[in-house]
């Protein structure tokens, strides 16, 4: 594990907020936090909260994660889930009806 992760160009992390309250797990996180960024290679980490609005998160930790950016993203309005949608089926070559696109695009507003 520790010589896959830290050796690699860029992680991803998906949820971060999930490292919450397990120590061990946070200690080994923040040992290839560092490992990765001192050979200045990349993290991209992801929660639903900003690391210091995460109860149970090391500090050190949040003082990690704050170095970096920092981006809200939002769920995209009606316009933009129908034009995401066209685009994608256009992409497939699949011939979507425009009624049916705005039907999927009302009913589904979450990723």
């Amino acid at each position: 594990f520790k010589r896959e992760y830290r050796s690699t160009d860029l992680l991803l992390v998906d949820d971060v907020q999930f490292l919450a309250g397990k120590e061990k797990i946070q200690e080994e996180f923040f040992n290839t936090f560092n490992a990765i960024t001192r050979e200045n290679h990349q993290i991209v980490l992801t929660s639903d909260k900003l690391p210091k609005e995460i109860p149970g998160l090391e500090m050190r930790l949040v003082t990690r994660f704050g170095q970096g950016y920092s981006a809200n993203i939002t769920k995209p309005d009606l316009p933009t889930r129908v034009a995401i949608l066209r685009n994608k089926s256009d992409q497939e070559n699949l011939n979507i009806p425009n009624d049916v696109i705005d039907e999927i695009a009302a009913a589904v507003d979450t990723n």
